[in-house]
């Protein structure tokens, strides 16, 4: 019974059963044929995107944090590596949980401030997406369902991007109200909420600063494009007749509907977005599969060794990881509940 109501349990039935569902039809005599066709020269360069992406998202991560304190590139780089294989190991986004303990407990950040620099990545990542759509929109014509998505979209984000700009405008404020709350411990409900939204408040930090926000955006920008070159060295290796912005939709559509990672590594679920997407250029089912199958090594693997890397190198398993995880996350919700004495508020 135990077993039933584990989410990895019910992740990894999904992951076998979307594997059939894609793979019902596949016909394994002509992979070989569709692979010895491939040129295995951009699969050079392919495969060194990744480990790049990985440490421009995290220099990325570190200029969200450094508005407020200052981190180590290294440090940053590994604790970003570890949440990253985590998160592809774990579903619906424990992995994201798991890596904002770890910086938490790193670097010595609030959890609350922890969890802001993680929404700050979410959202330059669905701007630059937002933008890249409208580009691309003016080139190619997308089907009425994806149009209505767009529009959607981008309508969340930019009210999104709008409500955190004006909360950031108050993070001095709540600043000094979360120095304050060091002496004055909260007793009630109403006072950890609102501990809760100023912590949330001084992780905005970085959107005040200029510096700070033109190195995040430039380096979001050049995660995207490094994530489309690796889509269009594919597109050239198996020379499929679809140009770059061909690629852009691809890997935005593919982005889209793998961003939770609802199975491990993301499997079945990143094959059904990929055939999707191919689908939309009228790329045989096969050779779509085909496409896929050699894209989610090369988006995927990278992160998993580097992950696996690190996390030897601090001497953790991936069992302490979930254990330490969700030690902590108990310990974070026993001391929310549990009121504690009042204080004298006066000094």
């Amino acid at each position: 019974m135990n077993l039933l109501k584990r989410k990895r349990f019910w992740a990894a039935i999904l992951a076998i059963a979307l594997s059939i569902f894609i793979f019902r039809d596949f016909n394994f005599d002509r992979i070989w044929p569709i692979i010895k066709s491939i040129n295995f020269w951009y699969l050079l360069p392919l495969s060194v995107c990744e480990f790049v992406i990985a440490f421009v998202r995290s220099q990325r991560w570190k200029f969200i944090i450094d508005a407020g304190k200052k981190v180590d590139s290294l440090s940053i780089f590994s604790t970003f590596s570890i949440g990253m294989m985590m998160n592809l190991l774990m579903p619906a986004l424990t992995g994201q949980v798991a890596r904002i303990f770890l910086l938490a407990r790193k670097e010595d950040i609030k959890k609350t401030t922890a969890f802001t620099s993680v929404v700050l990545e979410i959202l330059f990542d669905a701007l630059v997406l937002v933008g890249l759509l409208f580009v691309v929109s003016l080139f190619y014509v997308f089907p009425e369902s994806i149009r209505s998505w767009e529009i959607i979209g981008a309508v969340l984000v930019i009210a999104l991007s709008i409500v955190l700009w004006r909360m950031s405008r108050h993070h001095h404020e709540a600043e000094l109200k979360v120095k304050r709350r060091i002496d004055w411990p909260a007793v009630s409900w109403i006072e950890r909420l609102t501990d809760i939204k100023n912590s949330f408040i001084v992780g905005l930090k970085m959107l005040r600063s200029r510096k700070h926000l033109y190195l995040v955006s430039a380096l979001t920008a050049l995660s995207w494009l490094l994530q489309a070159i690796m889509v269009y060295l594919l597109i050239a290796a198996f020379s499929l007749n679809i140009t770059f912005w061909g690629a852009v939709i691809i890997m935005i559509i593919n982005t889209v509907l793998v961003t939770i990672v609802v199975t491990p590594v993301n499997i079945g679920t990143f094959q059904l977005a990929c055939v999707f997407a191919l689908s939309l250029f009228h790329v045989g089912r096969q050779t779509a599969l085909s496409f896929s199958i050699i894209l989610h090594t090369f988006n995927y693997l990278p992160p998993l060794l580097l992950g696996w890397f690190f996390s030897i190198r601090e001497g953790l398993s991936f069992k302490k990881l979930i254990s330490e995880r969700d030690r902590e996350d108990g310990d974070y919700i026993q001391n929310s509940a549990v009121p504690k004495p009042t204080q004298s508020r006066s000094s």
